[in-house]
């Protein structure tokens, strides 16, 4: 028999013969410390090579993956990725500046669109009703209202000033918005109801921005009763236990649609053909850096209803 080496089997010294190598003695602990730790060992997919640090080119960095560690925090951009990060920077710039244009083109036009529109009145009350005429000033007077509410939005959502909340009955509030809206609801065959304690709870908020907020959700209201219906504004009395006062805007519209629904407060989201999106967008932004939030229940087919939440004055703010 043959060993795998080829040489007789006689010839094969015993394992009791066979020479040991002394072993490596171990380092002493202050010695293990000094040893520096060894790299991780860094995986590229160059024709399967594994490639120290040290030998990789600067452009190859991006591609190195550590084993067992996360990819390097400071990895340089590539040339296409520094351009688009550079578009993206210009562009949140033009956006800026086109914000800041919009309120001042909507702020100019308020004037003119106001004195448009107390002409248009005059010169109305001055026909009869079946005059041809009569029915010309209220077309005026109802294209004026479209462009006032257009240029308050823009104004509302480009350029808005800080709230300076005080106490406030917002049951008051909501009348004088009510007031100031009654001409377009009725021109659009919609009623204005509304509901409120004797006392109201007085909410922590700017009245000034609560009405443009309150303005904004009549007038969505309204343009969504195109057939004509009712708004019904509620003003709720809170628990004791809650912070909030509410206040409901609930229509008899055909309801929002529920693919729109979970971006109905995003800019320029509408589903009316010539609707902006621009209105609840414009409410939102005048309500929350007062504290408050705005939620919508809806029901297609029926209505939606609005819920304004504002902070009770007694409990003040975080």
């Amino acid at each position: 028999m043959e060993s795998l080496t080829r040489h007789p089997a006689s010839a094969v010294a015993p394992d009791t013969a066979a020479p040991r190598l002394p072993r490596r003695p171990k380092p002493a602990p202050d010695a293990q410390q000094a040893i520096a730790p060894r790299r991780p060992k860094l995986r590229r997919h160059v024709e399967g090579a594994i490639e120290p640090w040290s030998q990789l080119p600067d452009t190859a960095v991006k591609d190195i993956v550590p084993l067992g560690l996360d990819a390097p925090a400071a990895a340089p951009l590539a040339d296409a990725d520094a351009a688009v990060l550079l578009k993206a920077v210009d562009d949140m710039r033009h956006l800026a500046e086109l914000g800041e244009l919009s309120a001042v083109v909507a702020h100019e036009l308020l004037n003119p669109l106001a004195g448009i529109a107390a002409i248009a009145e005059v010169l109305c009350e001055s026909f009869d009703l079946a005059d041809d005429r009569c029915e010309s000033m209220q077309i005026i007077l109802t294209e004026v209202g479209r462009l006032n509410a257009l240029a308050r939005n823009l104004l509302d959502f480009a350029r808005t000033r800080e709230p300076q909340p005080l106490p406030t009955d917002i049951a008051d509030d909501v009348l004088c918005v009510v007031r100031l809206a009654e001409p377009d609801a009725t021109r659009a065959g919609v009623t204005l109801a509304t509901e409120a304690p004797d006392l109201c709870t007085p909410v922590l908020a700017d009245s000034e921005l609560i009405q443009r907020a309150f303005t904004h959700l009549i007038t969505n209201a309204i343009e969504a009763m195109s057939q004509g219906g009712t708004l019904t504004i509620r003003t709720l009395e809170p628990d004791v236990a809650s912070e909030y006062v509410c206040v409901e805007f609930t229509d008899t519209g055909g309801g929002i649609d529920p693919a729109v629904l979970p971006r109905i407060f995003e800019p320029f989201v509408t589903t009316r053909a010539n609707g902006v999106g621009l209105g609840l967008a414009a409410a939102r932004k005048l309500v929350e850096p007062q504290g408050g939030h705005i939620t919508v229940a809806n029901e297609p087919g029926q209505g939606a209803c609005f819920t304004v939440y504002l902070r009770r004055a007694d409990q003040g703010t975080d």
